[in-house]
């Protein structure tokens, strides 16, 4: 697993011919300084969504974003 400055979840829900798919993502990674959470959900779901493309327009059905600390 990649390490970072934060932890991320992700977890879409895409409606499918069948019904619904679920995907959950978790990685770590280092916002650029500034950033706010919602600029590192939008580039996570844009990477999401970039590296799997029938996920576009999936309902996002949990986001966290945490300082990869204990």
């Amino acid at each position: 697993m990649q390490q970072g400055t934060h932890h991320f979840v992700l977890t879409l829900q895409q409606q499918t011919p069948s019904g619904f798919a679920v995907a959950t993502f978790a990685n770590g990674c280092t916002p650029q300084p500034g950033q706010t959470r919602a600029d590192v959900y939008a580039d996570l779901l844009a990477a999401v969504t970039h590296q799997d493309p029938a996920l576009k327009g999936a309902n996002v059905i949990f986001f966290a974003l945490e300082r990869n600390e204990l």
